[in-house]
């Protein structure tokens, strides 16, 4: 006896991605060799992947654990706003730059956070990190037709793209991001005996925390047809330590 199960996805549901919706690139060209290797691993596990309508898209369940024996290396992290090293160090990248392709495509995330400090491989407000069964990105197809998300690396810049139905193509997506507020480091003083008197020693260095809002524009036939705010991100500023004589 024979029976017939129907396929899950068929050639006929297939036929309709036709066109590409958007694309994005970052570099990592100035990468150690552990997060060079985890960005390629992290993309190799999101290319291929078909999104059926309705369906969503989980990127700590798609990359899965970070873990040794899963092939990940030790790599720059950050911890608690300082750079540290971790396992799967740069996978943040890869999630980063999908981020910014749906944006592109005119998908909006369910589920996305920045990071603590700014990143340097996308604008401010465009990063999304993950941390495995912790933090996750994570979106929704909301289109009439499945998207096919392709990743690949060329000359140590990573690209994803997004495909789907043609006939989403005629809107076009901006995305921009504004730096509303620029919040100055804090200065501490440190009495150090040690050293000479009046003298002036940076323990660490200060950086700037900001509040930035994304702005996605929508247009037809080159007119603006919608706005919306897709995020509205805090990034803390850094303290500046200082050691006194």
């Amino acid at each position: 006896p024979v029976q017939r199960i129907a396929a899950a996805v068929t050639a006929e549901e297939l036929s309709c991605i036709d066109t590409l919706l958007a694309s994005f690139h970052t570099s990592f060209a100035a990468s150690s060799p552990g997060r060079i290797h985890n960005i390629r691993l992290a993309a190799e596990k999101i290319n291929g992947t078909l999104l059926m309508p309705g369906e969503v898209f989980s990127f700590n369940e798609r990359v899965g654990p970070r873990t040794r024996e899963r092939g990940f290396q030790e790599g720059p992290i950050i911890i608690d706003s300082k750079i540290g090293s971790g396992l799967g160090g740069g996978v943040c990248q890869v999630s980063s730059t999908l981020y910014n392709a749906i944006l592109k495509a005119g998908i909006k995330p369910i589920e996305r956070r920045c990071h603590s400090v700014p990143s340097k491989y996308v604008g401010l407000g465009l990063d999304a990190t993950v941390d495995w069964g912790n933090i996750d990105f994570k979106f929704q197809n909301s289109f009439d037709y499945p998207i096919w998300i392709e990743s690949n690396i060329r000359n140590f810049q990573l690209y994803v793209n997004i495909y789907s139905h043609s006939s989403l193509a005629k809107r076009e997506y901006a995305i921009k991001n504004y730096i509303y507020e620029t919040i100055p480091p804090k200065t501490r003083v440190l009495e150090d005996a040690g050293l000479p008197p009046e003298k002036i020693s940076v323990v660490q260095s200060g950086q700037n925390g900001y509040r930035v809002k994304v702005i996605r524009d929508v247009y037809e036939e080159g007119r603006l047809v919608d706005s919306e705010v897709i995020s509205n991100d805090f990034y803390a500023s850094k303290e500046r330590i200082l050691k006194k004589g």
